[in-house]
This record gives structure tokens, sequence and C-alpha cells, in this order.
């Protein structure tokens, strides 16, 4: 996990020796031994990974409701309120970070058969945000249901997503 560096000359950004990111930890790899079965495995590590990111993050969670002075290159400090604006990664980091499925689009709601493929009339748009929301704080109330409300909102069961 990498941060970029704001207000860096245009000319110095592209140099290999720039030290234009600050990296902000390191997530584990394991291959999770004495498991039960293998999509019990991919549960975990889907729920390891967002347990592992929450906790990267959590400073700016911190930062982004009490807020943080930060002093710009003006001279002035202002007390900011910074938010996680920006996901960059490539599909399989996409599907881990959205729940959703391998194949499937993380953004829309287009079938997997059809990606890449242009429909005429098909649904475009986000996916259901409503739904999914629901089927993931459906867990304290039911935790039994959660794998079905999960299903129904074609998402993985992820307990706490960060």
């Amino acid at each position: 996990m990498y941060l970029t560096i704001g207000n860096i000359p245009k000319e110095i950004r592209h140099k290999p020796s720039c030290c234009t990111y600050v990296l902000l930890g390191y997530l584990p790899t394991t291959h999770l031994e004495n498991k039960l079965n293998y999509s019990s495995c991919q549960r975990r590590l889907s729920n390891l990974y967002h347990v592992c990111m929450a906790q990267i993050f959590s400073p700016l969670r911190h930062a982004r409701e009490a807020g943080v002075l930060m002093t710009m290159g003006d001279g002035i400090t202002y007390q900011i309120h910074p938010l996680l604006a920006c996901f960059v990664g490539d599909y399989l980091e996409q599907v881990l970070t959205t729940a959703t499925f391998t194949g499937e689009c993380p953004i829309c709601p287009i079938p997997y058969n059809q990606l890449g493929a242009y429909v005429h009339n098909m649904p475009t748009g986000l996916q259901e945000l409503e739904l999914v929301l629901q089927a993931l704080d459906s867990f304290d109330d039911d935790p039994t249901g959660f794998l079905q409300a999960c299903k129904g909102a074609g998402v993985k069961p992820i307990v706490d997503p960060f």
C-alpha cells in the first residue's frame, strides 16, 4: 500500500529514483493451514484482508472525524478532514476490496458473460449500494441469514469491510 506525495515538480514525478511513495504497511500472506474447505479459506482470507486494511487506515478514520491541522505550501495552517477518495488496484484487488466475485464487474451490475461486450439497453450505473449495505449490516441482527443476504445482494460475506 503506497501513498502518493503531492506538490512534486512534474519533471521529478516520472523519475524512478524519486521517492514519491510512502509505504503505509505490509499485508500478510498466508495459506491458512488446517483449513476446512476452499470456500471457507477464501472467506477467511477476504476477511483478513479487510481487517488489515481497516487497521492500516484507522489513523485516517480518526483524522477524518476529528480533523487534523496541516500547513499548506503557502504557510497557512488549516484544519482538514482527509478521506480516502480513490483506490487504485488491479482487477483482483478491486474484486477483493468491493467484495464482488471473480469474473464479475466490481463497479456496475453487468452480468459476467457480457463483460467487454456492447449490449444495447444494458443497465448502466453502479451496483445497488443500498442492497449491499443492508446485506453487510445484517450480520449483527441475523448471523445465520448473513450468508443468504450477501448472496442475494451478489457480494461476498465480509463481516466488517474497511
